[in-house]
């Protein structure tokens, strides 16, 4: 449309018609050609006002630093975003050279990033660390240059806060470092393989320990390993790959000059997509030569090591067993002299004593005798029954004859009544008869331990009941000796020895010497238990075996027995390994009335060959004697002639004794200290019944 077409225009008219228009109010306005093109580049003018002031505040508001400089790099607008992270107002960074915000060392680098800024040239790029209100950050720069109607040009700069992805890469690069000095150190390699892509990716530190300037493959690899141990190898990491199995084995791979194998643990692991699938595979190389020679070494040293233990523990062992058998033959050597003292008052003292009473028996039996030497003689017949008892109870003292012959059970079970008769100390016995020691020595000292602890209770317990208990637990013996008295000190007490150097200290260390063990437990008002364990392993033959083995050796003469008719006279035979006892018994009898002495015998087992020959009617034996004793001779010549009638004699007044032999088969048993009129009675009453 032309301007003339335009409304409210018209064509150029002078000017006074115009001032007549629009006096008369037939125009409101004249627009020409002149003033069209004015209001339109007004219109223009306000457009880009309004166009630049959104800019500012696009510029103004925006998340990024953004400045402007001039030719001189020197600040001519910031951001508010610019203000915030150097500090400060507007005002206080316009003017300012761009180069202060940069750290001493950027200023360099960063002027030649400036001097690219130019109209023909395109964005320059730089990152720049600098410090910003005492911090250091990295920001990441894109300068350009922009037309200035002053200047001709001018620089802007809109940079990034990139200081946390810095400070990321910073610590993976540290990470890195730690990563490759520890693999180093630990002479540790890795690689990782991309199933899909194929791509391996190798550390550094594996491609120096492969002795490799570069990247290899599996076909470069496998030459590496040593033959005899390549195909495990292959097998393992093929397994990882196709089935996700995981693998550790060990490996030998050449060394870098290729003279030797080095030792290596190689591991690895497969890892699955999100389908489940084997997409990578990470393994691991770590040289274990040096720590492989050291295992072999310490094994070596360990095997020495337990070797010289082992010879070590033999020659312990050897002096222990040493130690046991010194203690054993000690307690057995004090055992054997205590035997030999109460041999000699049982088989010399109290064998005289006795056939001395014998004999003054004899004399007392004379009619024409004087009553004052008949009374002489009966005070020194009591005289004599007392020398005889007090040396009976010394050799029990010294020897029970029950211990020797009959085990350590009777034993025990005779010191229970002793100590019941002699000291009112009632025993409780719990008695395994599996618990009988097959060892001498063990069986003594067991006796003597026993005995010394239930004369402490006598004399310290204040009570009158205790308890000893016996049982067996393979070869360990275990006796419990316990009581109910007022109790005492036992760690003192183990310190110190008791009267007569067999007290609790004595006591542990025979038992100990021995290989056995000795527990004290004791409070004061709370009664006290001791147990003693020991080792039954120095076994010999039981009493019964040995008498039954002794037994076998005598080559008897078994006949049918026939009894003799009956007569006036008595036949008997005298059974007894004291000589003087059996001349005593032999003169005895011989003034008596009826009897007839036929034969003697000094052992139980010559006892039964000369009852087989001599078929007398009454045996007089005696009940102990070495070897065969007189209850196995019993039983032995009852099972063979159960007519003949065995009286049982014996220096030992134990009704323990007599019981046995009168389960042997003896008729009646009698002590040899009785008076001779005694002797006959029996003798007459076994007959006539």
């Amino acid at each position: 449309m032309n301007p003339e077409e335009l409304p409210g225009t018209a064509p150029e008219q002078p000017t006074e018609e115009i001032l007549r228009a629009l006096k008369a109010g037939e125009i409101d306005a004249v627009i020409g050609h002149s003033q069209l093109r004015l209001l339109r580049l007004h219109e223009v003018e306000q457009a880009l006002r309004q166009s630049e002031a959104r800019y500012r505040g696009i510029v103004e508001d925006a998340a990024e630093l953004i400045c402007r400089w001039n030719s001189d790099y020197n600040l001519t607008f910031v951001n508010h975003t610019f203000c915030e992270f150097f500090g400060g107002s507007v005002a206080d960074h316009i003017g300012a050279p761009l180069l202060n915000y940069l750290g001493s060392c950027e200023q360099e680098r960063a002027a030649a990033h400036l001097r690219l800024v130019a109209l023909d040239q395109p964005p320059a790029y730089f990152d720049q660390r600098c410090f910003a209100q005492g911090e250091r950050r990295w920001i990441a720069w894109t300068s350009r240059a922009l037309p200035s109607q002053d200047t001709g040009w001018e620089g802007q700069s809109i940079g990034h806060d990139v200081s946390q992805r810095w400070r990321m890469e910073e610590a993976h690069v540290v990470r890195e470092a730690l990563l490759t000095s520890a693999e180093q150190q630990a002479g540790l390699g890795s690689w990782q393989l991309d199933l899909k892509t194929g791509q391996i990716v190798q550390s550094e530190q594996l491609m120096r320990m492969l002795a490799v300037d570069e990247i290899i493959g599996w076909k470069e690899l496998l030459p590496c390993i040593h033959a005899d141990d390549r195909e495990d190898f292959r097998k393992a990491v093929t397994a990882c790959m196709e089935n996700g199995e995981p693998y550790a084995v060990e490996v030998r791979i050449h060394s870098n000059d290729g003279q030797c194998h080095r030792w290596m643990r190689a591991q690895g692991q497969a890892f699955r997509d999100s389908a489940n699938s084997i997409d990578r595979v990470i393994g691991t190389l770590l040289d274990i030569h040096d720590s492989r020679k050291v295992k072999q070494s310490l094994e070596r040293s360990r095997k020495e090591l337990e070797e010289r233990v082992r010879e070590r523990t033999i020659e312990l062992e050897s002096r222990a067993d040493q130690l046991a058998h010194l203690a054993a033959e000690l307690t057995l050597a004090e055992q054997r002299e205590r035997g030999r003292l109460s041999e000699m008052l049982h088989d010399d003292l109290q064998q005289i004593l006795v056939s001395a009473g014998f004999h003054l028996d004899l004399a007392s039996r004379n009619p024409g005798l004087d009553p004052r030497v008949q009374e002489l003689l009966e005070q020194t017949r009591g005289m004599l029954n007392d020398a005889v008892s007090k040396s009976r109870n010394l050799s029990h003292e010294l020897a029970p004859p029950t211990l020797r012959e009959r085990g350590l059970l009777s034993a025990i079970q005779w010191l229970s009544k002793r100590m019941e008769e002699s000291h009112h100390l009632h025993i409780d016995l719990d008695l395994d008869r599996r618990a009988e020691p097959q060892s001498e020595a063990t069986r003594v000292l067991l006796y003597k331990c026993i005995h010394e602890l239930l004369f402490n209770t006598v004399k310290h317990a204040n009570t009158q009941r205790a308890q000893v208990t016996m049982s067996r637990e393979g070869i360990e013996l275990r006796v419990i000796v316990r009581d109910e008295g007022v109790g005492f000190d036992a760690q003192a007490a183990m310190t110190q020895d008791g009267e007569g150097g067999f007290g609790l200290s004595s006591i542990h260390e025979r038992i100990r010497l021995l290989g056995g063990s000795f527990f004290v437990e004791s409070r004061i008002g709370h009664g006290s238990r001791f147990e003693l364990l020991v080792p039954d392993r120095h076994g010999t033959e039981t009493v019964a075996q040995l008498y039954r083995n002794q037994e076998e050796t005598v080559q008897l003469r078994r006949q049918d027995f026939k009894p003799v008719a009956a007569t006036e006279l008595v036949h008997i035979l005298l059974v007894d390994d004291h000589k003087v006892m059996r001349q005593g018994l032999a003169a005895l009898l011989a003034e008596a009335d009826g009897m007839q002495i036929v034969g003697e015998a000094g052992s139980g087992a010559e006892a039964i060959v000369r009852a087989g020959e001599l078929k007398p009617e009454v045996i007089l034996m005696d009940i102990s004697m070495p070897d065969m004793n007189g209850i196995e001779a019993t039983r032995a010549i009852k099972q063979r002639w159960p007519d003949i009638t065995v009286i049982g004699l014996s220096m030992h007044d134990e009704p323990s004794l007599y019981q046995e032999m009168k389960r042997a088969g003896a008729h009646a048993c009698m002590s040899k200290a009785l008076a001779s009129e005694d002797l006959f009675d029996v003798i007459h009453k076994c007959r006539g019944a």
